[in-house]
């Protein structure tokens, strides 16, 4: 535009370029914001008071238009008796957000946590179940102890020594690492003695028991009554009262662990019926005995969380359901996976949970309220298999009570408790020590020892899972009793590994084609942007192999050549 005067002349109409507002920076010195601070801006609290609330609406104006139609007399409802309807919605309103009837239940492979809402610590009881048997668990096989020791002609010797009862390999490795550890405490500037080690044998090797009577032990064990009459005696025991069964009862029973390793236990039980009714009675003597549910047609008016692990097959979820809503009866149910529960209860909204069990270890990332899929890992092992080391180090090392069966309730609840006491990850705590304690056997008289420990302490701990269990690292597939699931547009079964909850964190540890597979299909925007450039690069090279129009939805034949 050419102007009269020099320069150039101003000819908007002084309006926004937009009229989209423009927000300021926030003050970081001085700024408050309310996002998550109340109640109702959780969705979980929120959805049920307005769903309350619209309830109520439309009662009060279902009543309005009675009035209108027919009169206050015609309903029969007098100004006293509206006050009253008011206040029992209020009541019913509190009876439905009432804690007190929110039960929450988190099975393990040895324990189950159970508990109401308002309880500050959850109730643990044995996740077990003792039914009637021709032999208990400890005469099976001929009475083959656990751990086993080794044989000599069909028997273990009278006059063998600890040091051979586990074989050559197990003596090498805990040698070399009882050397390793010393090496590493002299490295810290730790006192180590030469001779720590043949202290405590020769202790261990020389001190008889004492012998407490019954009448003169404080802390007697209680153990289960049976009556006189073997056939009126009760067809099952579960939790505590299980495992104070005597080994020679009358009638014999015999122990069933539900779930191992996280799942369903196949390898103890031949039909997956009895399963599902073992986990039916332990659930249901647990409310009755320890939640104070006096029938099972209470449990209508209650609600369950039902805390299931992070990496599961939906084989367990189905029978979960179907026991705590068809046998049990429970008026709603909730599943949440354990590593979300964790870090909804300790208030993190992003963190790395690690759950040591006593058979499986379970590691999980959450963000934001959600588990991330490529950070589920399922390790079989935990704290049984550092029970077994930390037993088998001990009668290595001359253990007074060389006699010890892990598959005697009496002795592996004693194994449990030692294992709780002395174990620790604390150099420090690597010093020969004294220790005493009491076995307490039905029909028998306390027995008191006095042992001495060094470095059994730690390395049961350290090495249990890196050594003496090198097989825990494999994931099992369902067996016999547990069915496969089957692809949704496949006939051929799905494995465990390929299961959806399982299939990306195994993906990623496999190569990728260059090329799609013939089974491939783009699930995202995200996935199909992020193979973008290697498709350019590969159409590149090879123009005439990829078609630019199906790339991403077929395979493309390669040209064929004369």
């Amino acid at each position: 535009m050419l102007t009269s005067t020099p320069g150039l002349e101003r000819t908007d109409n002084n309006m926004d370029l937009t009229t989209w507002p423009q927000v300021p920076m926030i003050n970081q010195k001085n700024y408050y914001t309310e996002f998550l601070k109340r109640d109702e801006q959780f969705l979980a609290v929120r959805y049920p008071k307005d769903e309350e609330r619209a309830r109520m609406v439309q009662e009060a104006r279902d009543k309005d238009r009675m009035r209108q139609m027919y009169g206050a007399q015609a309903e029969g409802l007098t100004p006293q008796a509206l006050e009253e309807t008011a206040e029992d919605a209020d009541v019913s309103f509190a009876s439905r957000t009432d804690i007190t009837k929110l039960i929450v239940i988190h099975p393990g492979s040895q324990n189950l946590r159970i508990g109401l809402g308002s309880d500050a610590l959850p109730k643990t009881i044995p996740m077990v179940i003792a039914r009637r048997s021709k032999e208990s668990e400890c005469e099976e096989d001929g009475g083959e102890p656990s751990p086993k020791r080794m044989k000599l002609e069909g028997a273990v010797p009278a006059d063998a020594l600890p040091e051979k009862w586990f074989g050559e390999d197990f003596a090498d490795q805990y040698m070399a690492m009882s050397s390793e550890l010393r090496t590493r405490m002299r490295s810290n500037k730790r006192r180590v003695l030469p001779n720590s080690k043949e202290l405590a044998i020769n202790y261990n090797r020389r001190t008889p028991p004492d012998i407490i009577s019954e009448h003169n032990d404080m802390d007697r064990i209680d153990w289960t009554e049976l009556p006189a009459d073997p056939s009126k005696a009760p067809d099952f025991f579960t939790g505590h009262a299980a495992m104070r069964l005597p080994e020679k009862s009358k009638p014999r029973y015999k122990l069933f662990w539900p779930i191992r390793n996280g799942t369903l236990n196949e390898r103890d039980y031949q039909d997956r019926n009895q399963i599902y009714h073992d986990l039916s009675k332990i659930l249901e003597q647990a409310f009755k005995n320890h939640l104070g549910v006096k029938s099972l047609k209470d449990l209508v008016n209650y609600k369950c969380v039902f805390i299931m692990p992070d990496l599961y097959e939906r084989q367990y979820v189905t029978m979960i359901l179907d026991i705590l809503i068809r046998d049990l009866g429970l008026g709603k149910v909730c599943l949440q996976q354990e590593s979300l529960s964790a870090s909804f209860g300790a208030g993190y909204g992003v963190t790395c949970v690690v759950d040591i069990g006593a058979q499986k270890t379970s590691i999980c990332c959450v963000d934001e309220g959600l588990c991330v899929e490529e950070s589920r890992i399922n390790l079989k092992m935990g704290g049984s298999d550092v029970t077994e080391t930390f037993v088998k180090m001990m009668l290595f090392g001359h253990f007074p009570y060389s006699d010890m069966n892990l598959k005697r309730r009496y002795d592996f609840l004693l194994a449990e408790e030692l294992k709780q006491k002395f174990c620790s990850m604390d150099e420090g705590s690597v010093t020969v020590q004294t220790w005493d304690f009491h076995l307490r056997a039905s029909g028998q008289d306390t027995r008191k020892y006095t042992f001495k420990t060094y470095d059994e302490t730690m390395l049961s701990v350290m090495v249990s899972t890196m050594v003496m269990k090198p097989h825990g690292l494999s994931l099992t597939s369902p067996g016999s009793l547990q069915t496969l699931n089957i692809r949704q547009f496949q006939e051929a079964p799905q494995p465990p590994q390929n299961h959806p909850s399982l299939g990306r964190p195994l993906r990623r540890l496999t190569k990728r084609p260059n090329l799609p597979s013939p089974d491939w299909r783009p699930r995202s925007r995200s996935r199909q942007a992020r193979h973008s450039s290697r498709y350019q690069r590969h159409r590149r090279l090879h123009p005439r192999s990829v078609d630019t129009t199906t790339a991403y939805c077929k395979p493309v034949q390669p040209p064929h050549r004369s």
